[in-house]
């Protein structure tokens, strides 16, 4: 048990705020006695807090040192008597009147994801999620080792796999609890949770820090069953089966995920990003650049399968491409025709009476017979014209000479005069006239040739109706005839083909059945979705080299931006369907990563403040970050627990909660010269000269003390040799 928490504690705790009631009430406050009576009966106002800073982060320590909220509660008010759950958030926060009878909250909002009291509140965490991954690192050494003894080869990969996920949960327990215990003992708070309640909790801990190392069912059930969901203090983590599939999905491409990627904790996330650019952290950096670069190489082993290794094509480079293939299945889409035509003709005997064009002819002539002076002007040049071509027609016809074959011709030679881009639209639509009509005949003559002939006609004619169909093949106005237009630019191909990808996968289908009709069309539209999802995922830095980027490929990717029925119509049926699913597996990472990285602080300033001070043993984060998190590679080495039955079995971890720290911060002048870490850096000399006062108290302090220091000094990075001068 600790110092009574009624003792005086000024002569360690150098001037913290003193515990009794009586002793900080005696001091000035400006209202007067009744209405501080009634201030603190009837509570204070949540609605009146002052949120300009919150509790002194010595306070902030104890009390977060605390698990349950009616615990952390009873230790506020040993400072605060009028100390009330806060309305806004009753599990985790308070408001109380201060020494000068200003209400406020316990943690206040700051515009800094940590301020120095929540670097204090954090203690616990701190040790968990460092002591979670330090731990893995521990247990996987100490699992190969172990499963190299037993059985050489496969033993060494599954004792690390199995050592790593012991290691992260029995460092994350132990991280906690030693700084939890530690704390409680300093201060003389009780903690009064059950046996029962301390195994949930502790199961919890294990659960989170080993879900970063691969837990499985047997692992991860039983101890999110037993942490009902939630981690305390904090909002709710996320059902089992999402977590499941977060560890999966990052495991399945090398991703080894910390608690904070996976648990779908903002608490957890928003520590770790605090902590990653400390010392102790910077396995936590680590890790999250090695899932972001393992998520890229992912997508880059996606798109090189899909492009056989070559690069992705540029927007014109694919207009060139899907031009090209629809020219081509253009051409043999006709040529198709022909040949069925051809067919038709061997197959009929019949001769072709011409008596469809010759009706037309008749009434193009009682047409003309009927104009006015200005229609003579206008219409009569073009039905000469079409009179004049139609009568060798005729003629043939009336003396039995013409033959299908050559009534055949006779329609193709009309509809290369109508081709002409140049043709007045008037004569135009009257060799229409008589294109149908000569259509007609060769119907007529068809099915008067028998069966055989008839059927080899309808063939023939419905494949030249979809090849000239616009939505079907290259009829006027289509997708298709739009491509294959000498007039279309290849950058607006891609455009024609791909824009409109979000509202559904028409254009897309139509551009797959005109490309397919031609002999290597399957491979162009490989090449082709190729280059589309590369380009997807892709964005150009300034000097002109392209990366993966997550931000990029999320916001292309997404149903809302390229509709499941557009992804159909790109890769279903073809043989890169397979990577469908890997792609949005590769959005999934990429969305819980982003989802975590919201919590890291983006300002500029603090980024490179941070950044220095990773580099900066003598920083004030790095100080509390090393005391909170230090590692415990010595006991995590054998470490191993396993949640079975809801209780929770310790294997050679009792060293790991017996580490330095637990002797570090159970000592008075160590807390002491914690505590005062903010007021050093105010003082000449700063942290440098504060962690020399570290030193002297290392030559007076018991063994078990001074080895402490010395351990943390080492994690610390501080070299004695020169001071860090």
């Amino acid at each position: 048990m600790g110092p009574n928490s009624k003792k005086k504690n000024n002569d360690w705790l150098n001037g913290a705020i003193p515990v009794s009631d009586d002793e900080w009430l005696s001091q000035a406050v400006p209202v007067s006695e009744d209405e501080w009576n009634q201030i603190a009966n009837s509570g204070p106002n949540a609605d009146f807090a002052d949120e300009s800073e919150d509790a002194p982060p010595l306070i902030r320590a104890e009390v977060g040192a605390l698990e349950k909220p009616e615990d952390r509660l009873k230790a506020l008010r040993k400072h605060y008597p009028d100390a009330q759950y806060d309305p806004e958030d009753p599990d985790s926060n308070f408001v109380y009147t201060d020494e000068k009878g200003v209400v406020r909250r316990y943690n206040a909002p700051n515009w800094l994801p940590f301020s120095l009291g929540d670097w204090a509140s954090i203690a616990p965490e701190g040790g968990e999620t460092v002591g979670s991954i330090l731990g893995a690192g521990g247990g996987a050494i100490g699992g190969g080792i172990l499963g190299t003894a037993v059985a050489p080869g496969p033993g060494t990969a599954a004792g690390a796999v199995t050592g790593g996920i012991a290691g992260a949960g029995t460092g994350a327990v132990a991280g906690r609890e030693v700084t939890q215990r530690g704390l409680n003992w300093i201060f003389g708070n009780e903690d009064t949770r059950t046996g029962k309640e301390q195994l949930i909790d502790a199961g919890q801990t294990f659960a989170l820090g080993a879900i970063g190392e691969g837990v499985g069912p047997l692992l991860l059930k039983p101890a999110a069953r037993a942490a009902k969901g939630y981690l305390i203090g904090g909002k709710a983590v996320d059902d089992v089966a999402t977590v499941k599939g977060r560890v999966g999905d990052m495991r399945s491409i090398g991703i080894e995920p910390t608690p904070g990627m996976v648990s779908g904790s903002e608490r957890h996330a928003t520590l770790e990003h605090a902590l990653k650019n400390t010392i102790p952290g910077e396995q936590i950096e680590a890790r999250i650049k090695d899932a972001y670069s393992k998520t890229g190489d992912e997508f880059d082993r996606i798109t090189s399968a899909m492009n056989n290794g070559n690069p992705a094509m540029s927007r014109a480079e694919l207009g060139s491409a899907l031009k090209e293939q629809a020219q081509a299945a253009k051409d043999a889409g006709f040529a198709r025709s022909e040949q069925l035509y051809d067919d038709v003709t061997a197959k009929v005997t019949a001769k072709p009476p011409a008596s469809n064009t010759a009706k037309y002819v008749t009434d193009l002539q009682t047409e003309k017979a009927a104009l006015s002076n200005t229609g003579k002007r206008i219409h009569e040049k073009h039905i000469d014209r079409v009179i004049e071509e139609a009568a060798p027609l005729i003629e043939d016809a009336k003396n039995g000479v013409l033959d299908f074959q050559q009534l055949k011709e006779y329609r193709t030679y009309l509809g290369g005069l109508m081709s002409d881009p140049g043709i007045d639209k008037t004569l135009k639509s009257r060799l229409n006239g008589i294109y149908k009509a000569a259509t007609a005949d060769m119907e007529e003559t068809a099915l008067a040739s028998g069966d055989d002939a008839a059927q080899a006609w309808r063939k023939a004619n419905n494949q030249y109706r979809r090849l000239m169909d616009s939505e079907t093949g290259y009829g006027k106005g289509g997708l298709a005839a739009k491509i294959v237009d000498p007039k279309t630019d290849t950058d607006a191909i891609h455009d024609l083909v791909f824009k409109n990808k979000a509202k559904g996968g028409n254009q897309i289908a139509a551009a797959r059945r005109s490309i397919l009709r031609a002999e290597g069309g399957k491979e162009a539209w490989d090449n082709v979705a190729g280059s589309v999802v590369e380009r997807l995922g892709k964005k150009t830095l300034e000097g002109g080299e392209t990366v993966f980027d997550t931000t990029t490929f999320l916001k292309n990717w997404k149903d809302e931006a390229f509709s499941k029925e557009a992804k159909d119509a790109l890769f279903k049926g073809t043989k890169h369907q397979q990577f469908r699913d890997d792609l949005d597996k590769v959005a999934r990472i990429a969305g819980n990563l982003q989802r975590y990285t919201k919590h890291d602080n983006h300002s500029n300033t603090a980024k490179h403040l941070t950044a220095l001070g990773s580099l900066n043993p003598l920083s004030r984060q790095n100080i509390y970050a090393t005391a909170i998190g230090s590692a415990l590679s010595a006991g995590s080495l054998t470490a191993g627990v396993a949640v079975a039955g809801g209780k929770i079995a310790q294997s050679g971890g009792a060293h790991a909660l017996k580490g330095y720290r637990a002797d570090l911060l159970t000592s008075p002048e160590v807390v002491n010269w914690l505590a005062n870490v903010p007021k050093a850096e105010m003082q000449r000399g700063g942290l440098k000269a504060h962690v020399k006062r570290l030193v002297d108290i290392r030559k007076s302090a018991p063994n078990r003390v001074a080895v402490a220091i010395n351990e943390y000094l080492r994690d610390l990075r501080y070299d004695e040799t020169d001071n860090n001068e």
